[in-house]
């Protein structure tokens, strides 16, 4: 029943970049593909996993001047 929500939810909000919150939320990885000109996947290049820190969100400028450490990327 997830499955389908996430789906339709996929479907619904794929051009907004709201997507990265349920990737967050339920630890979804995502590969990235190198494309040819027809726009069909060639090589699988990368996957980006569920513990992999550049999921993490940086924290604002504004309070990493204020003292607070940055979040590893």
């Amino acid at each position: 029943m997830l499955q389908c929500v996430l789906g339709f939810r996929r479907l619904e909000t794929m051009h907004f970049g709201l997507r990265w919150f349920d990737v967050k939320r339920y630890g979804i990885e995502i590969p990235r593909r190198q494309m040819n000109a027809q726009g069909r996947p060639v090589l699988k290049t990368d996957v980006l996993t569920k513990d992999d820190p550049r999921r993490a969100i940086q924290i604002p400028l504004r309070v990493r001047d204020a003292g607070l450490e940055a979040n590893p990327r």
